[in-house]
């Protein structure tokens, strides 16, 4: 059994043929064929034979159109047609039913109709029932159909394709390839840039803090209570200015605030307090402290003036 190839074409009035009986010079002729010639898809001239000199059997009477021969031809391009059906049998899915009668029959269905275009792998159950009854006869692997609702591809890759040019072409792997590798690009670029950023701006925040820390105030002095500071900050390779000034209404609370001028807002400000009981005659600052000390030396350089004169007019009586 050979079937390499099958065509079968669905619309059986493509060629447009009527096969009646009909009387002729009072004779019924059986299996009369006409063919129209105005036929859309058909392509009928006389071949300039005649059957007297291809087929010298004919009787001529059974010749309709005198003795003249025509060639039918199936137009190249088909027009008013609702569906054509192809089926394809290639050598590695055609089975060797004489000598395996129960093998599968597997073949390429090709369906063109006015949906579109269906591709289906198909297994015929019953290899000699050709084609099936119906789809309850058949098994379909793998469909593949291109109609108005888009392509669906049956899970086939694409391949093949040209690399696309304007916004609404498809792509192909090599460019999606290209793609990953330019955004691997610009990941890395993006990530070595970030860590640098980051480290910059860890180093200046290093630099502002350490300046900020260095600012020291002067003790408490009842008579400038004004205190002012600055400071310089490095850390890695950021460097910061800190300047700041603080204000002592006595010697128990310390108001102060600091800036860094490294380029950004970066500052502080806080106040001090001192709290808990003392001995009010131990409160007492240095400057309260030294301010007693120089009275009493004062009042010891008098007494030793004093003294002097007394030893003086001691020594003028005794004398």
């Amino acid at each position: 059994m050979n079937r390499k190839l099958l065509l079968m074409i669905g619309v059986l009035s493509v060629f447009s043929m009527n096969v009646m009986a009909e009387k002729i010079d009072g004779r019924l002729v059986d299996n009369t064929t006409y063919v129209y010639s105005q036929d859309k898809n058909l392509d009928v001239s006389e071949t300039g034979h005649t059957y007297t000199n291809l087929m010298p059997a004919l009787d001529p009477d059974d010749v309709i159109v005198s003795e003249q021969m025509f060639s039918i031809n199936l137009k190249r391009d088909l027009v008013d047609m609702n569906s054509a059906t192809f089926d394809a049998y290639l050598d590695e899915d055609q089975p060797d039913l004489d000598a395996n009668p129960d093998a599968d029959d597997v073949v390429r269905r090709t369906v063109i109709n006015g949906n579109g275009i269906t591709i289906t792998k198909e297994k015929y159950l019953d290899p000699r029932d050709n084609p099936p009854h119906d789809d309850s006869e058949r098994e379909i692997y793998k469909t593949v159909s291109l109609t108005n609702d888009g392509l669906d591809n049956g899970g086939n890759r694409i391949t093949n394709v040209k690399n696309g040019e304007n916004g609404t072409d498809a792509v192909n792997v090599n460019q999606l390839k290209e793609v990953e590798s330019k955004i691997s690009n610009i990941g890395q670029a993006t990530i070595s840039a970030a860590n640098h950023y980051t480290d910059l701006q860890v180093a200046k925040v290093g630099a502002s803090a350490n300046a900020l820390g260095g600012l020291k105030f002067l003790d408490y002095d009842p008579n400038d209570k004004w205190s002012f500071a600055t400071s310089v900050g490095h850390y890695k390779n950021a460097s910061a200015v800190a300047i700041g000034a603080s204000y002592q209404p006595n010697e128990n609370v310390m108001i102060h605030a600091g800036s860094a001028l490294d380029g950004n807002s970066s500052f502080n400000i806080g106040a001090s307090f001192k709290v808990g009981s003392q001995d009010p005659q131990l409160k007492m600052n240095k400057w309260e402290m030294a301010q007693q000390i120089k009275d009493l030396q004062a009042d010891n350089a008098e007494l030793r003036a004093e003294l002097k004169e007394i030893k003086m007019a001691l020594q003028k009586m005794l004398s």
